[in-house]
């Protein structure tokens, strides 16, 4: 057992100071895939950018399990000093589930990358750097929702490394970084629990775990333990692998065991198939019975040890993964705009190159296509060529799936993205590269970079057509397969569920009658025709929820001056427009919410089961929730001239 002067330094809170809660929020549900996903995910993303030049990512990932948990006198060098503060919490409303550490032996996780250059900048930096200064140790250990990450880069030290601490029962973890720029060996702890009160005096949810250096203003000035001798014991509490190899290890103590090899197994295949297959990553997953190390050569082997249906998907997606990497034959579209918006029309698909295009969609072979996109700031200026790829297999075993987006060799689930058209009858892989688009993407990208979100902070009003690009992206495969589809004169009736497009038509502001009588169906979304004129509609509807989105339709000639929602349950005879009762539901009330919030439009009037919106800006969206999902619902959405 050492015997140093390190522990656990909590924060008084300075009179004056405004309090508040932490941000380490509850990250992790009790299903144990959800649990292993962010935490693999935010170190592979963090440790990708860090690799040395033309260095492979090695990561390993080791999971004690009940068989490896350390006896709480192995553990108390490393949890002195928080015994008194978490018993304090104990018995607060604010309880939180806290193993006893001076009783109960301690669970673990470690994550150690290697190939990669250490939590690199000055350790005796207090204040955040200037603009332009890298400091990964200062993001690290001494940064809350802040990155130094600059565009092309993948991950956020100073921003997802809440996930480390949300793994914990103790709500904390502990960095040991090699530093490849001065071989310096550091070791530093990071906690974060609730505000609370100790001995009269009042403490901050930061708690740090080193050496105690004098303060600064009240706050303590912890530093990292370099000694050889306590991080050579901390290296055998832990089971860590690193002696002298840069890069970081992450230790997360408490973290409880229901994270098994296989669940690690399976996130890592589900999530990083595309890094793996390019060379780029390479995964061993520890237990104290087993190990598994995958990469490029070894994909293909570990496959049967995960669940059939994941194992199904992931060997697809490694198909269409190795075509890409290969660069197999793409076509190349052209999306059409004078303006610069992202758009597709007749000309985006070359004539030459239907039928071949076609007749390999049929054959079951996979059939690539490049796309440009311009990308510039709101002003228009600063324009850049960005650029994608698609890749599309026919899939008959499949009957609607959502593409799979790569953008870096980082997979974006867009998940929780709206309105994400699915192929059918396919598997589609969306492919990102280097460059302008790829940087714009994740400038869109959520915390976790699960999700390209158009009111990111750093996306919303920073380019010129920004939201249109997302749309134009995200729905790419879909349009691409449309077309494949459509040229084998094959159409799939059902390719079409999830984008209700609707023919253009003006009229004035009337009631409007359906085209063709709605099939019953259980609940469904289905959108009406509402005229005769041909060409892509103004409008797209599609179901979210337990309702619809009505937005405008980037394909679409023409922004239309305003639109009118009608929306009714569907009815087995007759109009369903004209069934409508208020005991069906009323708009606006009675459980029927506008949600998401109107934008870029204005509500101009509401007559029964109808609304009509003034669209003021491209991106027009507007969304209802509340409907009973047990009924079909059928939605028109037409565009209106609106009598003066």
């Amino acid at each position: 057992m050492i015997d140093t002067d390190c522990k656990w330094t909590f924060t008084p809170h300075v009179e004056g100071q405004k309090v508040r809660a932490s941000l380490t929020s509850e990250f992790f549900s009790d299903d144990t895939l959800k649990e292993a996903e962010p935490l693999v995910r935010e170190s592979i993303q963090n440790s990708l950018d860090a690799v040395s030049d033309g260095q492979t990512l090695k990561l390993r990932i080791y999971a004690s399990l009940d068989k490896g948990r350390r006896h709480p006198d192995e553990v108390e060098p490393w949890v002195r000093g928080l015994e008194p503060h978490l018993d304090k919490i104990r018995g607060s409303r604010q309880a939180l589930k806290l193993p006893r550490i001076d009783r109960e032996d301690c669970p673990f996780m470690v994550i150690e990358d290697f190939g990669t250059l250490g939590l690199s900048g000055d350790p005796n930096m207090w204040n955040a750097p200037p603009e332009g200064e890298h400091n990964n140790f200062f993001h690290f250990f001494r940064a809350e929702g802040l990155s130094d990450k600059s565009a092309g880069e993948r991950g956020s030290w100073g921003v997802g490394k809440v996930v480390f601490a949300s793994a914990s029962e103790i709500r904390g973890f502990f960095g040991y970084t090699i530093r490849q720029e001065d071989g310096r060996h550091l070791l530093m702890g990071q906690l974060a629990l609730p505000l609370h009160e100790l001995e009269g005096t009042h403490y901050t949810p930061d708690a740090t775990f080193g050496l105690t250096d004098g303060s600064s203003h009240g706050v303590p000035r912890v530093m990292p333990l370099e000694d050889p001798a306590v991080l050579e014991e901390f290296r055998r509490t832990f089971n860590l692998r690193r002696t002298t190899e840069p890069g970081l290890s992450v230790v997360v103590p408490y973290s409880g065991t229901g994270i098994e090899h296989r669940d690690l197994l399976e996130v890592v295949y589900r999530g990083y198939y595309y890094s793996l297959l390019s060379g780029d990553l390479e995964v061993e997953i520890e237990t104290p019975d087993q190990k598994t190390l995958l990469n490029a050569e070894t994909f293909d082997r570990h496959l049967s040890e995960i669940s059939d249906d994941t194992a199904a998907e992931v060997r697809t997606l490694a198909h269409l993964s190795r075509a890409a990497l290969n660069g197999s034959a793409t076509i190349n579209l052209v999306p059409q705009d004078s303006s610069g918006r992202p758009r597709w029309n007749d000309k985006s698909f070359p004539e030459l190159k239907q039928d071949e295009a076609a007749e390999l969609y049929e054959s079951g072979a996979i059939v690539s296509a490049s796309v440009p996109v311009r990308v510039a700031d709101a002003d228009g200026k600063n324009l850049k060529i960005g650029s994608f790829q698609i890749h599309v297999l026919r899939d008959q075993s499949v009957k609607r799936t959502r593409p799979d987006y790569i953008r870096e060799a980082l997979w974006v689930k867009n998940e929780g993205l709206r309105n994400v058209p699915n192929v059918s009858g396919a598997r589609a892989l969306v492919v990102v590269d280097e460059g302008p688009l790829a940087d714009m993407l994740r400038d869109a990208e959520n915390i976790a970079h699960t999700e390209w979100l158009k009111n990111s902070a750093n996306f919303k009003d920073k380019y010129r057509y920004g939201s249109s690009v997302i749309d134009f992206v995200v729905g790419s495969a879909t349009r691409f397969q449309r077309w494949l589809v459509d040229e084998s004169g094959k159409e799939d009736p059902a390719l079409l569920v999830d984008l209700f497009s609707l023919p253009v038509v003006e009229e004035e502001v009337s009631p409007i009658t359906p085209t063709r009588k709605p099939k019953p169906g259980g609940g469904k979304v289905s959108g009406i025709k509402g005229g005769a004129k041909r060409g892509p509609s103004p409008f797209v509807v599609n179901k979210a929820g337990t309702g619809f989105l009505v937005r405008v339709n980037p394909d679409a000639d023409d922004l239309p001056q305003s639109v009118r929602i009608q929306v009714a349950y569907d009815v087995l005879k007759g109009n369903p427009f004209n069934s409508w009762k208020s005991l069906d539901f009323e708009l606006l009330s009675g459980g029927v919410v506008q949600e998401p919030p109107l934008r870029d439009g204005v509500l101009v009037s509401q007559e029964d089961n109808a609304l009509v919106y003034r669209v003021t800006g491209e991106e027009f969206e507007v969304g209802f929730n509340g409907f009973d999902t047990n009924r079909d619902l059928v939605v028109a959405a037409n565009a209106a001239k609106i009598s003066e």
